[in-house]
């Protein structure tokens, strides 16, 4: 334990972890009694609290579920330390075990609460990080967990300290629950706004309009008769309307007046699939603007990690090049997720996708909000192929049923949606800027509580250095006892067991 320093309240010190917590917890499997088994996956993040955990016995524990913990036992994830998983183990899991994974702290004669805020903190994760070992599996010691310094307040300040982490915390937690609530809302909105818009209940249809104003217009069908037969000619009748789409067994819903069902395949100049195969050694600094699934989000291309291929290989794969107004669809992952190729890549490729390229008689932004719909969600999966790898075949995107308004109505639909999913949006990165702040303002109790600026001290308080002679006492007394647990084997191996 090291002296008091000056930049330390009056009456704190500065200790390791090792100097306030037990050498080692009791190392046992679980016996006949099943009990609670905490994995490292059992530990929320972002919470920092023990979620769910399986219950195990003798005969069903794994190797690795060898430590019995108790209520104010501090769980330090070993494994990924810059991902923080850290928890206080709670009253109801009181003789629970714990996997070895864990760096379990538990404290002598400090209050625990003050241990748990201090492995919370982005001090304490960064100190850690500088064990880290091994790249497929990032992992660190016991040591470099028990080597951390930190300030050691005398034991009154501490119940004061913590007390008051838990009431702006609370605050915090409540804040961070209106805001995930906040989001659920705007998630089910822009649902319903794209179940609307797709089914003609944004804006009055084409049809009411022209009854209003005594004028004729152009239906879905006359529309797609008149723009996709040199294209499809194959699914257009031998009197040159669109075939029907009736007993293909989707139990279609039926569509405002003036609206008719059609289908990829007859709407699009061709469904085809992005390029299929290895792209290590293709990929370069500069290039055509390769697209990934990754690069698809609902509605919106998302140029984030986009990569670039040589002008040769675009060439070579010229069956998957697009153009702007392109319906990509993503077809394992988030399968059915659509976008459309935006105008500024005026030339790109793409890897395993669906693409409808060219779409007619349909606005790009029409058909990308309606295979994004809950209703067409549905008869995505009900089309998806495959058992370990379920996708969505280029067969299943040509075939799939796609209502066509007229054209006049997809334009005043697209304009709307996107008028209201842009605010959308725009409520949804105030939401995630909060939550940011939410996180931002823990970080900033926490260090000013580990400095000794949140409560008012008190001279009258024991010092923390009597606190710490009590400790290595009680230390030198557990350690010389028989029955003490001690370290054996190579902790990096346990750490990955």
């Amino acid at each position: 334990m090291s002296s008091q320093a000056s930049d330390l309240p009056l009456g704190w010190e500065t200790a390791s972890l090792g100097d306030i917590v037990l050498e080692r917890v009791e190392q046992a499997s679980p016996g006949a009694e099943p009990v609670p088994y905490i994995d490292i996956s059992s530990v929320d993040r972002t919470s920092k609290r023990i979620g769910t955990t399986q219950t195990v016995g003798e005969n069903s524990a794994p190797t690795r579920a060898r430590q019995t913990v108790r209520a104010g036992d501090v769980l330090v994830s070993m494994t990924r330390p810059n991902l923080n998983a850290v928890a206080l183990v709670p009253g109801h899991l009181d003789g629970a075990v714990a996997s070895t994974g864990f760096d379990v702290l538990r404290a002598i004669r400090i209050l625990p609460e003050w241990i748990f805020n201090r492995v919370r903190t982005h001090d304490f994760v960064v100190d850690v990080c500088q064990g880290l070992q091994g790249v497929v599996y990032p992992a660190i010691r016991p040591r470099d967990v028990r080597r951390h310094q930190l300030p050691i307040p005398p034991l009154a300040e501490q119940r004061r300290i913590v007390k008051a982490i838990e009431s702006y915390f609370t605050r915090l937690d409540d804040a961070e629950a209106s805001l995930e609530r906040v989001r659920c809302n705007l998630e089910r909105y822009r649902a319903s706004v794209l179940q609307a818009a797709v089914e003609g209940r944004l804006v009055p249809t084409e049809a009411e309009l022209a009854r209003a104003e005594r004028r004729g217009y152009e239906t879905g069908s006359e529309l797609i008769t008149r723009t996709c037969k040199g294209i499809a000619s194959r699914w257009l009748s031998k009197s040159g309307k669109p075939n029907s789409l009736a007993g293909n067994g989707e139990g279609l819903p039926e569509l405002p007046e003036g609206w008719c069902w059609s289908t990829w395949a007859q709407l699009a100049e061709r469904v085809t699939v992005g390029f299929v195969g290895p792209m290590k050694n293709e990929y370069r600094e500069d290039g055509i603007a390769f697209l990934r699934s990754q690069n698809v989000r609902a509605n919106r291309f998302d140029p984030d990690g986009l990569k670039r291929v040589s002008a040769g290989f675009h060439k070579a794969i010229s069956k998957s090049a697009l153009r702007p107004g392109d319906i990509l669809i993503v077809r394992s992952g988030n399968v059915g997720t659509a976008c459309v190729v935006p105008d500024s890549l005026t030339e790109a490729n793409c890897s395993d996708m669906v693409v409808v390229q060219g779409p007619k008689a349909i606005r790009p932004r029409f058909g990308a909000y309606y295979m994004n719909s809950m209703a067409t969600a549905r008869m995505v999966q009900r089309r998806k192929v495959g058992i370990a790898l379920s996708h969505f075949n280029t067969q299943s995107v040509a075939s799939l049923p796609v209502p066509v308004p007229p054209l006049a109505e997809q334009n005043r639909i697209t304009e709307r949606t996107e008028l209201l999913l842009s605010v959308v949006d725009e409520v949804e990165s105030l939401v995630a800027r909060s939550r940011d702040r939410c996180s931002g303002l823990r970080q900033a109790v926490l260090r000013i509580a580990i400095e000794g600026r949140l409560v008012d001290q008190d001279p009258a308080d024991e010092p923390a250095s009597v606190l710490l002679e009590r400790i290595r006492a009680e230390r030198a007394k557990v350690d010389s006892s028989p029955h003490t647990p001690r370290r054996r084997g190579n902790p990096r191996k346990a750490t990955q067991s």
